[in-house]
């Protein structure tokens, strides 16, 4: 028997109480992995079918206008929603917040529309990229996506854990270079215990690693997944929506790309500072432009691009 008939089995025995439906189950196959592996097991379990018609059901009245759709954007799409559906609405919502500004006649859209001309990039390239740009995400485990640690939770861990000068070292950093958040700093392996940080490690993940380097390594995942696709320009445009990192061995990038990377970081920035997350509460409008700003001023994002930006967003509060 396969794996996956065996984990569909053993649920389902384990449950015959609660009949769980289609749905829990497929959840309970794509749980973190690889994504072909998570593809290939829900497939496996005869779910797939079903589950991919439930989600166009339910969230394709948001995308009716979306032309380019085709069965690798759904297949992605239904992985991602069944591993974690606030990663899934996170990334629908930045693309409706791309494909308003884009479509739009205000002077944002004027402003983006030219640029993706100069840029040679196309609009459909960019809204797949918004749309799937967190499918990377799937790799990493839910105890890791869903920290619930709070800045001043690291920094008191920090505080706890961390030899004197490793502290004060943290500290410097983060007064020094505000774009900084303690979690960028200290090691993960702080906040689990020593069998959760064993696992993570049989996982291949580095658990004495900073949680957001941990967590920035989906963006280059999220590319290789759009690559094996073939969707070159989209995979380069994800995996360069967080900093590109300074690791060697990558494909190179297009400038082109890299440029248009800007506007899918700053609806990515808006979004996620603007919502809810397990370790904080929305911010708001105020700050979250605040942000942008800096950004802009760090070099991630076009000034000209984050004005605009901040100024639609603020007009239309």
């Amino acid at each position: 028997m396969s794996e996956i008939a065996t984990l569909t089995g053993d649920m389902t025995l384990q449950a015959t109480e609660t009949a769980p439906d289609p749905e829990t189950i497929a959840r309970g196959v794509c749980r973190s992995g690889d994504y072909f592996t998570l593809l290939e097991h829900l497939r496996e379990s005869g779910l797939y079918e079903g589950e991919r018609e439930r989600i166009r059901q339910e969230y394709g009245p948001r995308l009716h206008h979306v032309t380019f759709l085709s069965e690798k954007e759904w297949e992605i799409l239904t992985i991602l929603e069944l591993y974690d559906q606030l990663t899934f609405r996170h990334a629908l919502r930045v693309f409706e917040s791309i494909y308003d500004k884009v479509t739009g006649r205000r002077p944002v859209g004027i402003f983006l529309r030219d640029h993706l001309f100069r840029e040679d990039v196309s609009k459909e390239d960019l809204y797949r990229a918004a749309l799937l740009h967190d499918i990377g995400k799937v790799t990493i485990p839910k105890e890791i996506l869903h920290d619930v640690t709070t800045d001043d939770e690291w920094i008191m861990l920090a505080k706890a854990f961390l030899h004197q000068k490793n502290f004060e070292s943290v500290s410097q950093a983060l007064t020094e270079s505000p774009h900084l958040r303690a979690k960028d700093l200290v090691p993960f392996s702080c906040t689990i215990s020593s069998d959760i940080a064993e696992e993570l490690r049989k996982e291949g993940i580095d658990p004495d690693l900073p949680l957001g380097i941990i967590m920035g390594r989906h963006a280059l995942l999220s590319g290789e997944i759009l690559r094996a696709y073939g969707f070159r320009v989209s995979a380069e445009i994800a995996e360069s929506h967080h900093h590109r990192p300074a690791t060697e061995g990558l494909e190179p990038i297009s400038r082109s790309s890299f440029r248009a990377s800007w506007i899918l970081r700053a609806a990515d920035i808006f979004d996620a500072l603007k919502n809810p997350r397990s370790y904080k509460p929305g911010n708001t409008l105020e700050k979250t432009a605040l942000v942008l700003e800096r950004e802009a001023e760090r070099g991630f994002i076009d000034h000209k691009l984050a004005a605009l930006w901040i100024a639609d967003e603020l007009k239309h509060a």
